[in-house]
């Protein structure tokens, strides 16, 4: 894997740390929620 990738790559990983920790809130335009389906009904 190339170097700047794999930067990139930890560099998000530890963004999605923080999120998740309370320590970052994200733009709005960047949440994204997926209803989930009905399992049962299909």
């Amino acid at each position: 894997m190339d170097k700047a990738l794999f930067a990139d790559l930890v560099t998000s990983l530890e963004e999605m740390v923080a999120i998740e920790n309370g320590q970052v809130i994200p733009a709005p335009e960047n949440i994204h929620r997926h209803i989930l389906p009905d399992v049962k009904a299909i």
